[in-house]
């Protein structure tokens, strides 16, 4: 029984773990426009070690953009679950440190 309970306990984790990642993100110093659901201003973001700039349709919960300033960001990048719409990400991201 205590060895099922350590499984049990283990298999949630692995599934906490894989779920979220700690990412870094450069963040450009201005917007751009860009379509998502709508015509909008997207940030330029770069992940990791990529080389090019792409665009960020969606928000970084607890940062707050401000235009003429490049951040470097630690954020939390989380899989999201369940059915969602067609136009949402699968991520969600939340700011761990400027």
């Amino acid at each position: 029984m205590k060895t099922l309970s350590v499984i049990i306990l283990f298999l949630g984790m692995s599934t906490w773990t894989f779920a979220q990642k700690q990412i870094t993100l450069l963040v450009k110093e201005n917007t751009v426009p860009c379509e998502g659901v709508a015509p909008m201003d997207c940030l330029q973001v770069k992940e990791g070690t990529a080389k090019t700039w792409s665009n960020f349709y969606t928000a970084i919960k607890g940062f707050n953009y401000k235009p003429g300033y490049q951040y470097k960001l630690t954020v939390i990048k989380k899989k999201l679950t369940g059915p969602l719409p067609a136009d949402a990400s699968a991520y969600s991201y939340q700011l761990k440190k400027i």
